[in-house]
């Protein structure tokens, strides 16, 4: 027995997981009686992805003799097997419970680590004050302890819950604190994970080349170890930097890697996330079908798993799918509930994001002071946050909004505005729409010719790059200034008429639809030049 529980441990501290099972399995078979074998195999087929197998080793416990079957740790283990299944509800209710057995068998250690657990199940539920109060409470915990490794895991929490509410520099400093105190005591798992989120926070943030080191750096140690869940969960992210980079197809590839992985070894709600992301690229790619099925998956799973801060993702995620479909009704419904969805979880920058999108939707429904009145508030609240490409998209939108009220002037301040944010998000998309609104308020000004040099220039750009979405808007500003002239108006007809084509094919129907309007215009005009 001792050999094999030897064994086992170095097995599972090599992340060598399937034999550590077995080891494990082996041990509990001898030894039905004892607490700890069981705890140990529960533990393992949890960290390989295995927890509906890690429920069934929690039931055969609980049927263990008093007062073992009573022990907190039982309650935690089936905690952290929910929350490997993204069973919200469940890990909620198995980490209370296991808090409240831990405080009244006076283990403050077990008793932190399952408030610790909890409070990331209550986040996640938008239950936000509860999350934080246990977090309060794990942490003081931790510290009472003494043990270094409890209070830099009950860190590492709070800074995921910091990151969530938006609160970027607090959050940063609590994972490198984090990080700092895995380092030191040699807990690579825990550096890999704590490293993996530091690399998002900073991607979120613009700074791609220290994102896509510390998510490489995450990614490499867990791929040393084995840890499947931990490979896809560093392959999804470094996809959203691939993305923020330009190379999309990458991008996609890595995320439907993640998917594939989130999904063999049961975690839905990773499963969930990737899906999410990769249509995200779907719609950046054209590929309208393709992202709406990506999000429909996606909030289907989330649904499924409780995940109220999920759901409001891919719902906004259909809202913009809607949207290039020129289902504005639908799209303005959607972004709606992720906006009362987040409102709810009193998030105040994801809720100011969900609001620049209904600007947007606003301006494409011709209600541009409407427009104007939630990108302005939207932008009070994202100018604060450390997100650049949010405040840059509600700067574009609120230029449009102007725009289309003849508030020239000033929509150029707000154009450049957003471009300098745009170059601080360092992210091709958040740059590309920038581009194009300056583009539009030049043609507005009268520089024609600059504004058709650069709407050039940004077209062969996203098409190189695969942004075909981007590519057909551009066009579409293209033609619309063309057939505006006499000299190009043959030209921007022909333009005109291929994207009508070309988008509808698609599906990219309000691009298409666009286009078809503004020929609608032109080509009366072209027919009486070509009779004279």
């Amino acid at each position: 027995a001792d050999r094999l529980l030897i064994e086992g441990r170095y097995r599972e501290l090599t992340h060598d997981l399937p034999p550590a099972i077995e080891i494990y399995r082996t041990l509990h078979n001898f030894f039905p009686d004892d607490l700890q074998y069981a705890l140990l195999l529960s533990s393992a087929q949890t960290n390989a992805g295995l927890g509906r197998d890690a429920l069934q080793t929690v039931a055969q416990m609980r049927n263990l003799p008093s007062p073992d079957n009573q022990d907190a740790q039982i309650d935690l283990a089936e905690a952290r097997a929910a929350q490997s299944l993204g069973d919200l509800k469940l890990c909620d209710r198995a980490a209370g419970a296991a808090a409240v057995r831990a405080e009244q068998q006076g283990s403050k250690l077990i008793m932190s680590a399952a408030l610790n657990t909890q409070s990331w199940a209550l986040s996640r539920m938008g239950k936000e004050s509860e999350s934080d109060a246990a977090e309060a409470k794990a942490l003081a915990l931790a510290k009472e302890t003494g043990n270094s490794r409890a209070v830099a895991a009950v860190q590492h929490g709070i800074a995921i819950s910091q990151y969530n509410k938006g609160k970027f520099a607090e959050a940063q400093k609590s994972f490198e604190t984090a990080l700092s105190e895995f380092r030191a005591i040699g807990d690579v798992n825990s550096t890999a994970s704590v490293s993996h989120n530091l690399g998002v926070l900073l991607n979120d943030e613009g700074d791609l080349a220290s994102s896509k080191r510390y998510l490489e750096d995450a990614l490499r140690i867990q791929r040393e170890i084995n840890d499947d869940r931990g490979v896809a969960s560093d392959l999804d992210d470094l996809g959203s930097v691939l993305e923020s980079m330009g190379n999309l197809n990458e991008a996609l590839r890595m995320k439907a890697e993640a998917a594939q992985i989130f999904h063999r070894t049961g975690d839905r709600r990773g499963e969930a996330v990737s899906l999410g992301n990769m249509g995200a690229i779907q719609i950046k790619q054209g590929n309208i079908a393709d992202a709406r099925a990506s999000y429909e998956k996606s909030l289907a799973l989330k649904q499924q798993n409780n995940d109220s801060r999920g759901q409001a993702y891919a719902l906004l995620g259909l809202s913009f799918v809607n949207m290039a479909g020129d289902r504005l009704d639908e799209a303005h419904s959607q972004a709606t509930r992720a906006l009362a969805i987040r409102k709810e979880m009193n998030d105040e920058m994801r809720s100011a994001e969900a609001q620049a999108q209904l600007a947007e939707i606003a301006l494409e429904k011709s209600r541009p002071v409407e427009a104007e009145s939630l990108a302005r508030a939207a932008l009070k609240v994202l100018e604060k946050s450390k997100v650049p490409s949010s405040a840059a998209y509600a700067n574009v939108v609120l230029a449009r909004a102007l725009l289309a009220q003849n508030k020239i002037k000033e929509a150029e301040s707000v154009s450049k505005a957003g471009m300098a944010l745009a170059q601080q998000a360092n992210d091709f998309a958040t740059t590309a729409n920038a581009a194009l609104a300056m583009a539009t308020v030049r043609s507005r000004l009268g520089q024609t010719h600059v504004a058709a040099a650069e709407l050039r220039s940004l077209d062969r750009d996203a098409a190189t790059r695969g942004f075909l979405n981007a590519a057909l808007r551009t066009r579409l500003h293209l033609g619309v200034l063309e057939v505006s002239s006499h000299a190009t108006q043959a030209d921007g007809v022909a333009r005109l008429k291929q994207l009508r084509d070309e988008a509808q094919h698609k599906g990219l129907l309000l691009i298409s639809h666009r286009a078809s309007s503004a020929l609608d215009t032109a080509e009366p005009s072209t027919k009486i030049q070509a009779r004279r």
